[in-house]
């Protein structure tokens, strides 16, 4: 058992000084930083660059990686992009972290290479000395880990209690107000928390290299995982995120004693152990989710950006121009090859449509999406394929799995606040992708569950403009609802507990069963897309449905608009499009640049909150008045005509 305590304490010291670092942060600036793994993945590959690329000394390597770049990076960070999040919503404010948390890894490896190397050398060397610890056998690597966390302990204890940066932390957070007052610059103290906190990200970094070399996935849920120890810590208390890192380690690494290894399924506990208790800390703490939905305290007022909708005249002319074009130009213009890539990007922009309900009309941050997905996907395959139903009835069915499942996590989570329900909708994923995703039924050996499109009377539709027309229908449908919803009464009520929450209460709207409502058909739509993807690929794969490729997701369509239904479809079209016409015409080094902008453009939704199609359009619009103008002088002078926004 012994051996199981002491992996668990080196594992645990990881969490912690990752989640301390999350918890400063958060301290001073009341932003939750998803981008923060990002961070530390990032200056884990410079240290891995210095050291064993350009055969730097270890020490020094370890010098500027963690204690000059990372720190810098922080500060950057903050200068351009999260000091200007202290007014934003909280929705604004966690897609820009998405956006970090999407681009940073890709950066990384577009500016360095890709080495999946599994022999990536931590702070000990490449032969680190070994120690024999209570009968446990313990490299240095492990010990230096131990360490530097007992390091972190007593230095953030130390200066928290007797440094003036700590008494100045403490003050910012408990009354800005009095803090300017008597000459405390509050941005300033926040800048140094996130340099700190970029320090603490960068160290934790470096210190799981040696562990999980740098692979991206699995350095990404490592990271994640700290996300529990912040909420057990109520996003407050360092103290209590030290230790409740040190503890989930501990319990995560003795309950590997007692899971089987030769079951997929119970071997997925011990992963998921963090987010179990994920979950359970933010239902039980729930009642405390102001928290984490209040914005900046130095903030007077909070500045709500509110995208407007559009028109019904001209939305209903966005997806009639869009969907004609599309029916027209793909068939008669393109090969089977782009007509088959065009037919994906239609399932996914359906994928892609639920994020317009749940976020554009809701204002929730769901990041589960890519999992109901993956239920669809799932669902399909065993109502088509296992139980031989009709493939359309199929697809119904599978976005009625999905909508249960969403309309559940919506119950327990709603009434949470929205960081509390982003964080739970992650949770829900990735218990579902280690508990669910690998049952022998579902997985398959890892090839899935086959699945075929549908054939009705002579039309087979697995052909590939017979499958674009049945994708492209799909999403029409589905739009069109989209589209009544906004224009009815629960659209207008959802517009208003979007704009202020509070002020709907008053006027007798139950946004708790407003969101609720929200996440059924934000999720129904999600395995319907789900389920068109699988019969797509015609496999029912539930590892092509991670969570950490839905960040990605949506991370795109944030980029492309969130409120727009238009945008969803050109959302999965450039997804879908772009990297293919990347790797077709850039060399390899140019690969990642997709995600980067990916990334890139949901940071800029802090500047840009309408996103990239919104934006577009108002130049256009804007060009187009000035030529009228030109044209007939005084015709912008006239009222607009009905529809007009």
């Amino acid at each position: 058992m012994s051996a199981y305590v002491i992996s668990g304490l080196v594992l645990g010291s990881i969490y912690a000084i990752a989640a301390t670092g999350l918890v400063l942060t958060f301290k001073s600036s009341r932003i939750f930083n998803f981008g923060h793994g990002a961070i530390a993945f990032l200056i884990a590959r410079m240290y891995y660059q210095f050291a064993q690329v350009w055969h730097w000394n270890t020490a020094l390597s370890a010098v500027v990686a963690i204690l000059v770049v990372a720190p810098l990076f922080g500060v950057f960070l903050w200068a351009v992009l999260f000091r200007h999040l202290a007014g934003a919503s909280p929705v604004v404010r966690l897609v820009a972290t998405i956006g970090l948390f999407v681009a940073l890894p890709s950066i990384a490896e577009m500016v360095f290479g890709y080495d999946p190397t599994l022999n990536t050398l931590g702070l000990a060397g490449a032969k680190p000395a070994v120690y024999a610890v209570f009968g446990v056998t313990l490299n240095l690597d492990q010990v230096l880990v131990l360490g530097f966390a007992v390091l972190v302990a007593l230095g953030m204890a130390a200066t928290m209690r007797f440094t003036t940066f700590g008494l100045l932390i403490r003050a910012v957070v408990d009354s800005p107000a009095v803090s300017r007052l008597v000459g405390t610059d509050p941005e300033r103290v926040s800048m140094g928390a996130w340099a700190l906190g970029s320090l603490l990200a960068g160290l934790a970094g470096v210190l799981l290299t040696p562990l999980v070399s740098l692979d991206i996935t699995s350095f990404n849920l490592l990271m994640i995982a700290s996300f529990a120890v912040v909420v057990v810590a109520r996003f407050e208390s360092l103290l209590v995120a030290f230790a409740g890192g040190i503890v989930i380690g501990v319990l995560q690494q003795i309950l590997t004693k007692f899971v089987p290894t030769d079951n997929a399924v119970l071997r997925g506990l011990v992963p998921s152990l963090p987010f179990v208790l994920l979950v359970i800390f933010l239902l039980f703490w729930g009642a405390t989710r102001e928290v984490a939905s209040t914005p900046a305290r130095s903030t007077p007022a909070v500045a709500r950006v509110e995208v407007r909708a559009p028109s019904r005249r001209r939305s209903g002319a966005t997806i009639a121009v869009w969907g004609a074009l599309l029916v027209i130009a793909v068939p008669v213009l393109l090969n089977s090859f782009w007509i088959g890539l065009f037919s994906e990007a239609v399932a996914a922009g359906t994928i892609f449509l639920s994020f317009t309900v749940i976020t554009g009309q809701a204002g929730i941050i769901s990041l589960g999406q890519s999992t109901l997905a993956g239920i669809g996907a799932i669902a399909v395959g065993q109502f088509g394929t296992a139980f031989g139903w009709p493939m359309l009835l199929s697809v119904f069915l599978a976005g009625l799995c999905a909508a249960v499942l969403g309309m559940v996590v919506a119950a327990v989570s709603v009434r949470l606040g929205d960081l509390y329900v982003a964080l739970t909708t992650l949770g829900m994923g990735l218990l579902l992708e280690n508990l669910v995703y690998p049952i022998g039924r579902f997985a398959n050996l890892s090839i899935g569950a086959a699945v075929r499109p549908p054939v009705i009377g002579p039309v087979d539709f697995s052909g590939g403009t017979a499958f674009y027309f049945l994708a492209l229908g799909v999403f029409v449908v589905l739009a069109l609802v989209v589209f009544n919803l906004r224009r009815s009464s629960t659209g207008l009520e959802l517009a208003a507990m979007r704009s202020d929450a509070v002020r709907a209460t008053t006027l007798g709207i139950r946004p708790w069963r407003l969101k609720i409502l929200a996440f059924g058909i934000a999720a129904f739509i999600a395995g319907v897309g789900g389920s068109m993807l699988a019969l797509y690929e015609m496999r029912s794969l539930p590892s092509n449905y991670l969570t950490t490729t839905g960040l990605v997701w949506f991370a795109v369509v944030a980029t492309m608009g969130v409120r727009s239904i238009g945008a969803a479809l050109i959302a999965g079209i450039v997804f879908i499009l772009l990297p293919q016409l990347f790797s077709d015409h850039l060399g390899q080094q140019w690969q990642e640049l997709p995600t980067v902008l990916f990334g890139l453009g949901a940071v800029a939704v802090a500047r840009h909150p309408d996103g990239l199609v919104a934006l577009l359009g108002a130049q256009l619009l804007r060009v187009r008045r000035r030529v009228v103008t030109a044209i007939r002088p005084g015709a912008a002078l006239r009222p607009a005509g009905r529809g007009a926004e």
